[in-house]
């Protein structure tokens, strides 16, 4: 008789599964979490991408902060007590400590304002303001996350066929 089991986990139950996998099978667990990491991989690379674009309405752009957001990207795999998760995170670490608000700021769906100097945009220095530019929220997360979820079931799978064949 054909039939199909699905298997639904829960932060808790990931947890649990990444610990379990890790006392059965250091090697696996390792391969694992590098299938996870990969997975995740898809989401920084849109990220990166979306802040890649040119400066929003046209202004002079360096892209020096964003490039640097886009270098603080990085796919975070956790088996932590409080629930697993495998994240797609940016860092404002290696902006300077002037511009660490820059992160929240641009990654907003309204608008901010922010300071600028040499009459950049005619203004001959002062405030303006600027529409963020979301990509966590916004379509990069949103076409990537099915992917992302199916490379998550794909990696459980893979490791639970191998616990399998490794006589769990």
């Amino acid at each position: 008789m054909a039939g199909s089991v699905e298997v639904r986990l829960d932060p808790q139950g990931f947890t649990q599964f990444g610990r379990d996998l890790r006392e059965f099978d250091p090697v696996l667990y390792r391969e694992f979490r590098k299938a996870l990491r990969k997975t995740g991989e898809t989401g920084v690379e849109g990220v990166r991408a979306k802040l890649g674009e040119g400066s929003p309405a046209g202004g002079p752009d360096v892209g020096r902060m964003r490039s640097l957001l886009a270098a603080g990207t990085r796919v975070a795999v956790s088996f932590a007590k409080r629930g697993g998760s495998v994240k797609v995170t940016t860092t404002a670490a290696q902006l300077p400590a002037e511009h660490k608000a820059i992160l929240a700021a641009y990654n907003t769906k309204g608008e901010w304002r922010h300071p600028v100097f040499g009459g950049a945009y005619g203004t001959g220095g002062g405030w303006v303001a600027q529409q963020g530019n979301p990509y966590f929220y916004g379509p990069v997360m949103k076409a990537g996350h099915q992917e992302m979820l199916r490379g998550i079931d794909a990696a459980i799978d893979n490791a639970v066929r191998a616990m399998g064949a490794r006589g769990a």
